[in-house]
């Protein structure tokens, strides 16, 4: 895992005993708020029963990265508000204090605490059960297999398992990541946006003030890394989550979208949680490696395509009555028949010679596209869609337009290598 900030033991030493001092004055909170997505205000009363501290600071460590505290709730009356909830209300102002809900051996953590302490209940001691952990300058963060993954799982909206599974994924090299740290403070200057960097931030305009803070980082490492972008964007359910051409976007309490990359839609996956004291703030880029199943697929498989000046693939936008667009590209058998289509069927007015794309270059430049024609040798064209968009679009006046099964576009590929 990447750095991340420590603290002297004495810190969360002090915040422990305030946090004790809170539930010795009150245990017991009435909670009421706002359920954004059924639109519908909620009460609750929750009481805490127990409060055991775990992690290296339960093992003694001298400096620990955060206070983590496991907290046995009980629901006395409403509906149960979690414990993120409880917290901000009944812990106001308590940096570097991180709560699980439940017990040492079952809690919203995924993971037991052999080396927990029980620290809180009515008629507990907890001066001296805090005083009992005996400091111990060797005890240090338990290690743990979800400690290779770049972000902590609490950055995450994914689970251990979760972590486990991609970490399975990257040592049989299916996938590979690399994490872009980013400074929150650092200042990205444009004289001037592009339109696709407007339609971006037009997209998230209704995403927090948290999220917002991300958005120039996003722009910055598409720009650098992804361009030349045009305007298409994929419509995400999420407020928080974007897709631009072939790479999928989740901020803030991002999921690591893996399985997106099983399909030709995404070739990338980026993952940036919102920045925080503790960290690592930065983006995580996930891709397909040599071992994943579509990179085996399209090892061998080749086709020509035409450039722009910009040296991105030529796309042609077609879009229905109601303004849905979508974007194709076209996929040739020889070089003569680019040349032919350039000259004859575009308004290209520059002379442009048609490139190879081979393996990964060939599935990377998929995820730009919709749609794909695919001339074969003998001058037939097969009209394919690759994506929902593509099938709305297409299908708009023929209800038979379907997308195709990656198995039949490969089987068109292999008589174009």
């Amino acid at each position: 895992m990447s750095s991340e900030r420590r603290k002297p033991r004495e810190a969360y030493t002090r915040s422990l005993v305030r946090l004790c001092e809170k539930l010795d004055l009150q245990d017991t909170h009435e909670i009421d708020w706002k359920d954004r997505f059924l639109n519908r205000r909620w009460r609750s009363v929750m009481r805490a029963e127990s409060l055991w501290a775990v992690g290296s600071y339960a093992r003694g460590a001298t400096s620990c990265g955060d206070l983590d505290l496991v907290l046995k709730l009980i629901r006395i009356d409403g509906a149960h508000a979690g414990i993120a909830r409880f917290v901000s209300k009944a812990f106001p102002r308590s940096p570097g204090v991180r709560c699980y809900e439940g017990d040492p051996q079952e809690n919203t953590s995924g993971v037991s605490f052999p080396e927990a302490v029980h620290i809180w209940s009515r008629g507990l001691d907890w001066r001296s059960a805090i005083e009992s952990i005996r400091v111990d300058p060797n005890a240090g963060r338990f290690s743990r297999e979800t400690d290779e993954f770049p972000l902590r799982v609490e950055q995450l909206y994914d689970d251990v398992d979760h972590i486990e599974a991609l970490l399975k994924r990257r040592d049989a090299q299916e996938i590979a990541w690399r994490f872009l740290p980013v400074h929150p403070d650092t200042a990205i200057q444009v004289l001037q946006l592009e339109e696709w960097e407007h339609s971006v931030r037009r997209r998230m305009h209704r995403a927090g003030k948290q999220t917002q803070r991300l958005i120039p980082h996003v722009l910055e490492y598409l720009r650098r890394e992804g361009g030349p972008f045009y305007s298409r964007l994929t419509h995400t359910p999420n407020s928080t989550a974007l897709q631009v051409e072939g790479t999928f976007i989740s901020m803030g309490r991002p999921t690591v979208a893996d399985h997106l990359l099983d399909t030709l839609e995404v070739s990338r996956v980026l993952s940036f949680p919102h920045f925080s004291q503790r960290g690592p703030n930065g983006i995580l880029e996930v891709r397909r490696d040599a071992n994943h199943s579509l990179t085996i697929r399209f090892h061998e498989l080749s086709a020509y395509v035409l450039p722009t000046e910009d040296d991105t693939v030529y796309r042609e936008y077609y879009a229905t009555r109601f303004g849905i667009g979508c974007a194709l590209i076209s996929l040739f058998a020889t070089t003569g028949q680019a040349s032919h289509h350039a000259k004859e069927e575009t308004k290209l007015d520059l002379e442009l010679k048609p490139v190879r794309l081979k393996g990964t270059a060939l599935l990377d430049t998929l995820s730009l596209a919709d749609a794909v024609d695919v001339q074969m040798p003998d001058g037939d064209i097969h009209a394919l869609c690759l994506t929902h968009m593509g099938r709305v679009v297409f299908g708009e006046h023929d209800q038979t337009v379907r997308v195709t099964p990656v198995g039949e576009l490969l089987a068109l590929l292999a008589e174009l290598s």
